[in-house]
């Protein structure tokens, strides 16, 4: 393992953030801030926003499907790229590509709006990439799901090939 290698900087930054497994998503985390701002969402006072450090490598290189109630925005912070498919209850689907090639398309920050399900890949399994997420509203355990999508035939775009959302499963929720 040279020390420019992609596993050798995930390693870096899996050592000096301190970041843990991510139980039932998978990837590495590590909080980041907590706002002490509160605020109201129906019953619920929660923090303004959450923040975390967010890893994908090549021994986590899924973020499996998950909802959230909140607002998640990441921001590429170093390697990809990362794919991302964001789906609707309409069952509508959605690709996007975290990078720094913005002349393929590609994105250096992807917003995930409340309620959308997500799963996150990286592109090149090998790779690495180091992600800052921030919540708005903070997140809360009970405002989490981990069901993944259904997209009906008239729905799915040709790019979605057969058995992804079932790779992209977590096989800690089936």
């Amino acid at each position: 393992m040279t020390p420019d290698s992609p596993s050798a900087r995930a390693l870096h930054w899996r050592r000096a953030l301190h970041l843990e497994p991510l139980p039932v998503e998978s990837g590495w985390w590590a909080p980041r801030s907590r706002s002490d701002l509160p605020v109201t969402e129906g019953e619920d006072t929660l923090a303004a926003h959450n923040s975390i450090y967010y890893l994908l490598d090549a021994e986590r290189p899924v973020n499996y499907w998950h909802r959230l109630a909140s607002d998640d925005i990441h921001v590429l912070i170093e390697g990809g790229p990362v794919e991302y498919l964001l789906a609707t209850d309409a069952g509508t689907i959605e690709r996007h590509v975290l990078g720094t090639d913005l002349d393929a398309g590609e994105q250096p920050m992807v917003v995930c709006p409340a309620g959308t399900t997500k799963a996150l890949r990286l592109m090149d399994p090998r790779g690495y990439a180091l992600i800052g997420s921030v919540v708005t509203p903070g997140w809360a355990p009970d405002r989490v799901g981990f069901v993944a999508p259904t997209i009906p035939d008239e729905h799915r775009p040709v790019w979605l090939e057969p058995g992804t959302i079932a790779a992209l499963t977590s096989p800690d929720t089936v």
